[in-house]
This record gives structure tokens, sequence and C-alpha cells, in this order.
């Protein structure tokens, strides 16, 4: 065990640099992972956002009354003594080949790394190999599939024609589990307890809603299996402990959801608000995605554009998160390759296993990334809010919210009867999900619920435009 104290200018690594003088190749606010034990420090959540720049836990966010390590980045660069509320606070930073401990929070909102985590040549060539395995494996299902007996029912929906292979939303979630293992050496904190949970709910969803495609469950299951998977992921430490009011004007900045605390060291004192705020999130993701599964490659569109848009907010100075980024763009590959197969007219279908599968991770995505959840809303907008139309309109109906079959409820259904393409539905839904996800990037809070607002008066239109 090494400190900094003892020795400024001391060689931590062997790169004959020293530490003060090497460059963060993705410059971001300080994220401070405290405290090393409870009770200690007495600093405020809101200093911690200050810090962190992000109400989330996952690769980089928390808060700092939580006594697990939820950074990943080693911070080298201005140790200086700073009081908070008269109590001198004490940060615990971790890296892959070395600890260190300080008695001194970290001041620079510009730190430099110890050394890179993440390369960009990495960023680069790992999605671009995720691409390459998943456009492989697509076409060995348009094989394999068949002989074994993994083909749709287009019957059941009133098609008639040729059966094709399904679910190969499978082959997007063996993918990603190769590539999350084989990028665990990379990681700053390789097998967390939020990696594992990650894994266990992923692996979960799969087998569930693989049964789904082939024997179909009951609504009352598949809620079930979306409730427990939710909560394995926020019981392992992936939280949104707070989100920021874009109605500031109320009085209060920040929407507190680290109330109601349960206290329980094993699972670091989960709170009944942060939890019922991530099922209900990850229910959203979930399910609005796998509702808008109706036309063949719609699903893999929004999932590239999403991930691609998470990826790029990884990289950007207020979140600051290369890991992040590289598991979006990994995911963003996978996806890729999927579309090249079910863009219509479709040669395969991913089936609920795959966009159940891009939901969650889409959802998880945006809590690893601090809760960005309006950047998140604005990417996934036109099926999160034709989710929501959907809902309503059974509730008014008086028929059973989870359970579909009525004609023309989605948008794209309502589209097609007006006569639009396939096609043509998926650019639409391209379009709009481009141009809110590009410019949530550069939004403030506030501009961003005008923005979800503008986004959700062009879905109403779209709406009453397709009645039939």
């Amino acid at each position: 065990m090494k400190h900094l104290a003892q020795a400024p200018g001391e060689q931590l690594d062997g790169s004959g640099i020293p530490a003060h003088e090497r460059v963060d190749p993705f410059p971001r606010k300080v994220c401070i992972p405290f405290p090393l034990q409870r009770g200690s420090a007495g600093v405020r959540p809101e200093d911690a956002e200050e810090f962190a720049g992000g109400g989330g836990a996952g690769f980089g966010h928390g808060k700092l009354s939580v006594s697990y390590f939820v950074c990943g980045i080693s911070y080298i660069g201005n140790h200086e003594e700073i009081e908070t509320q008269g109590t001198k606070a004490s940060t615990y930073i971790r890296h892959t080949t070395y600890d260190i401990r300080t008695t001194n929070v970290l001041k620079d909102p510009r730190p430099r790394y110890a050394m890179e985590v993440i390369t960009v040549n990495q960023l680069i060539l790992l999605p671009c190999a995720a691409l390459a395995a998943s456009v492989f494996l697509h076409a060995c299902a348009l094989k394999l599939f068949p002989e074994l007996g993994l083909l749709d029912f287009p019957q059941r929906y009133g098609l008639w024609r040729k059966a094709i292979p399904y679910p190969t939303g499978l082959v997007a979630v063996v993918l990603f589990l190769l590539f999350f293992f084989a990028i665990q050496p990379l990681l700053a904190d390789p097998w967390s307890t939020q990696h594992t949970g990650l894994v266990v709910s992923t692996v979960l969803l799969a087998l569930a809603t693989l049964l789904d495609d082939r024997r179909q469950l009951s609504a009352k299951v598949r809620l079930q299996v979306q409730v427990l998977c939710a909560l394995i992921i926020f019981g392992t430490g992936t939280r949104i402990y707070s989100l920021t009011n874009p109605l500031e004007f109320l009085g209060f900045e920040r929407i507190q959801l680290d109330t109601l605390v349960i206290p329980s060291p094993l699972l670091s004192d989960p709170s009944v608000v942060g939890a019922l705020f991530t099922v209900l999130w990850l229910g959203l993701t979930i399910n609005a995605l796998n509702w808008f599964d109706g036309i063949p490659g719609q699903v893999s569109v929004l999932a590239v554009i999403g991930f691609l848009t998470i990826g790029g907010l990884s990289l950007s100075p207020r979140v600051g998160q290369p890991e992040l980024a590289l598991m979006s763009f990994l995911l963003a590959g996978i996806a890729a390759g999927g579309l090249l197969f079910d863009f219509p007219p479709a040669k395969v279908l991913m089936g609920d296993s795959g966009a159940m599968f891009y939901g969650l991770l889409l959802g998880v995505l945006t809590i690893y990334a601090g809760g960005k959840v309006a950047t998140a809303f604005l990417v996934l907008g036109v099926p999160l809010i034709d989710f929501l139309i959907v809902i309503f309109r059974r509730i008014i109906k008086r028929t059973p919210v989870m359970r579909g079959g009525g004609k023309n409820e989605h948008l794209h259904h309502r589209l097609l009867s007006r006569g639009w393409s396939e096609r043509q539905v998926i650019l639409l839904t391209a379009v709009l999900g481009s141009v809110f996800g590009i410019t949530a990037l550069f939004l403030t809070t506030v501009e961003k619920f005008l923005a979800a607002l503008v986004l959700f008066l062009i879905m109403v239109g779209l709406s009453r435009y397709s009645r039939t």
C-alpha cells in the first residue's frame, strides 16, 4: 500500500512519468467513491454529486453515505484537504494494480488518472469485433435454428409466410455475456457485485423470455420475472439515488430517491423509494421495447441509437466513464449485426428474448451513467410514449393492462394501416430517436424536459393522425 503524501513524484506503475504529470485521456469531473468506513466523513449527498456529476451507482457514480466501492478509476492530482460541515472527509481510491488511501478529498475538478483504463483502440476495435461476431453468429443461426426447430409461428399471428429462425435474441444475449466476461480484466473493478448482479439478471430474463417465445408465459409470470430481475440489479448496488428536478422553480433542485432506508449492511442499506423507482424504470424500458417489436428491425434500430448515445454521453466531460462507453459500443455492435438480418424483409426474428434484453440493458446503462433518465427518455421516447399511450387506452377501455391483442393499438400498427411501409415506420422511429437523442447530449435538464414535451406532442399528433 502506498501513500501519495509520502512521495508526490513517485512512479507508481513503472511508466517513468511522475503521477502528477500524467494526463487524463477522458477529462471528467472527479468521482469520489466514498466513504471507506460507514459513518466517517460526514459529507452530504449533494457534495458527492458536485464531484461525481450524477446520482446513480454502477460504473462510476454513487453517494457518500454508502460503504462500498463504486468508482473504478484512480485519480491522482491536487490532493488538498478541505472541510465539509467542519469535518474532514476521507476517500478510498482503487486501481487495477494498486490501492491508494488518502485522508484528503480530491478538490481539483479536472484530475489526472494514474494510467489509462480503457484505450481509444479498445473503444474502436472491440465493438468492431462484436459487430463481426454478431454478423457471423446470425448467419450461422440462419442454418442452425431450422435444424434445431427454432422457428417462429406465423400462423399464430395470422401471417401466411414461411417460418423463419426465431428467437435470435439469444445470439445477442450470448454475445454480450461472452464479451462482458472478456473485458473484465480491462475494468478497474472486475467482477464487482454490480457486474455479478447484471449477469444473473440477464441470464434469468433470457431463460424466461426463451420459454415465453416457445410456449407463451402468462403476463403475470413475465411481470414477476421482470420485477425479480430489477430487484437483483438494485440489491447488488446498481441504483439511482437522486434525480435532477426539471422544475427547479418549485423550490428544490433534486428529487431524492434514497428515502425510507432499510438498515442492512449486506445490501448497503437499500431504500424503498429507490427500489420502487428502479423496478418501475427497468420495467418501463423492458416492456416498451418489447411492445414496440411489432415490426422486424425496429427494436434493433432503437437499440443501436440508444447504445451509441449512451456511449457518447459516457465519453463526455460531465460523465467521463470510458468503461461504460466500451460496454455501450459493444452492445451497439451486437445490435447492428442483428439489424442486418431482421431489417425488412426480415430473415430472422429476435423475439422477446432480444427485445427485453435490449430494454433491460438500456435501462441499466442509464443508471450506470449517473441516472441520466431524461436523456434515455428522449432516445427511447417513441416506444416509451407509445407504451404509455397504449396503457392509457387499455385503462379507459377497462381491458387488462399487460395483455395485448387489441387491433392497431401501437403506433407502428396504426401507421401500417394508413398505408405506410415497414421501412417508412422504422425510418420515422430512427429519425425521432436520433434527433432527440443527439440533442439531449447538449441540453440542460430543463431543456430536456421541454424537448420531452415536444416529443410527447409529436407522438400525440401521430397517434391522432394514424387513427382508423
